[in-house]
């Protein structure tokens, strides 16, 4: 091919290449925009795309916390519940556990010693939400060292406590635009959950629980 070839066939491929507009006009795509919703309707979208995702959602609040818990324990057979070494749900767990004759267990090792507690004693482990989006049903959980990052991967449940002065974004475009770490330094790791973990295989056979919860609880408490 020549160079004068090369030089027509590559000018009419610039020619026919449609512009950003043309492209967004055809497919009707639309940059998302920062919605402002009512908080009501947030937590409303909130529980609705959650449970769509295959999470079980339950409403509490701090002083039903525990009864709550109870009954989830008794529901899912739960008889150790791993908790962060934070004392805010502590009270509320322990009398929940102790009333189905279950255990509180603290995270307060490292995980090299407690690694085989995790993956094979562990039934439940419980973590605090630090924000959600409502539009995907996705919680936004921070690790810290009071609660690390394999509490809420590696026993088979996960049970995610939203206060009611967690922030609920209306997408994840908002979450960005305003972000938690705004006025701090940036988390070395953020985890989004929106359902249990899940995987299909070679044959499209969607399995739950493959590679991390195979059930994942919400708890949303209400004032």
């Amino acid at each position: 091919m020549t160079n004068t070839a090369r030089t027509d066939i590559l000018n009419r491929l610039r020619k026919s290449r449609p512009t950003p507009k043309d492209a967004s006009a055809e497919t009707g795509a639309t940059e998302p925009r920062l919605v402002h919703q009512a908080e009501s309707d947030l937590h409303i979208e909130l529980s609705k795309q959650l449970s769509l995702n295959r999470a079980q959602v339950v409403e509490s609040t701090q002083l039903t916390l525990s009864s709550t818990l109870a009954e989830l324990a008794r529901e899912h057979a739960i008889r150790q519940l791993l908790v962060g070494t934070h004392p805010d749900f502590h009270p509320p767990c322990e009398h929940a556990m102790s009333s189905v004759d279950g255990t509180v267990l603290l995270y307060n090792k490292d995980y090299e010693a407690q690694c085989d507690n995790l993956f094979n004693e562990i039934d439940a482990g419980l973590t605090s939400v630090q924000a959600a989006v409502a539009e995907t049903g996705t919680l936004v959980i921070i690790p810290s060292r009071d609660e690390p990052r394999m509490l809420s991967l590696a026993p088979p449940i996960h049970i995610a406590v939203v206060k009611s002065d967690c922030p609920v974004y209306a997408n994840l475009k908002q979450l960005m635009h305003e972000p938690l770490w705004q006025k701090t330094e940036m988390p070395t790791n953020i985890i989004f959950v929106s359902s249990p973990s899940k995987t299909a295989d070679i044959q499209q056979t969607l399995a739950y629980g493959a590679h991390g919860p195979r059930h994942f609880i919400v708890i949303l408490l209400k004032d």
